[in-house]
């Protein structure tokens, strides 16, 4: 059985570090992401003095997107403090001070990122926010990277949804 937790927060300004890629809408990139948790770049960033995010938790950054190519960037990454240097070989973004709403799915399986956006929009309609898409981005947060540390005999997975939003008009 699924649940789901919406929570709307305060979001101050982070770097986030990590390898970015461009995807082509309708792609995924589960072999940039198989690179960057094997080849040794997830562990380097979870070691990283700066960082913000858990210690094995790990955010997929999504924006940028290109309409005439159909194109973003996605990128793996930490969110560190926002003066963190980038160390050599990976890439930044800056994520501005904005309101932004997580919706936390729990269930018994994996796989919890499919449909992720439209089940947070639909929580988001009971609240008194709305998307906002202005600043260009989504996120999504898996905690325990691949689900490693999991009781094997109980498993739960945790996984959340960012997107920015406001204060709907009245």
């Amino acid at each position: 059985m699924k649940t789901y937790e919406l929570q709307i927060l305060d979001f101050k300004k982070v770097r986030m570090l990590g390898k970015k890629v461009l995807v082509k809408m309708g792609s995924n990139a589960k072999k940039h992401w198989q690179e960057y948790l094997n080849d040794g770049s997830n562990q380097l960033l979870q070691e990283n003095e700066n960082r913000v995010s858990p210690k094995g938790d790990c955010i997929g950054f999504m924006g940028g997107y290109n309409p005439q190519t159909k194109t973003f960037i996605e990128m793996p990454g930490v969110f560190v403090k926002p003066d963190t240097i980038v160390p050599d070989g990976f890439d930044y973004i800056d994520i501005p001070d904005c309101n932004m709403a997580v919706l936390w799915i729990t269930a018994e399986n994996p796989n919890l990122e499919k449909g992720a956006h439209n089940l947070l929009l639909k929580h988001l309609k009971e609240t008194n926010y709305e998307a906002d898409y202005s600043l260009g981005f989504s996120a999504e947060y898996y905690t325990s990277v691949g689900y490693v540390n999991l009781d094997k005999n109980n498993p739960i997975y945790k996984f959340g949804y960012f997107l920015p939003c406001k204060e709907k008009l009245v």
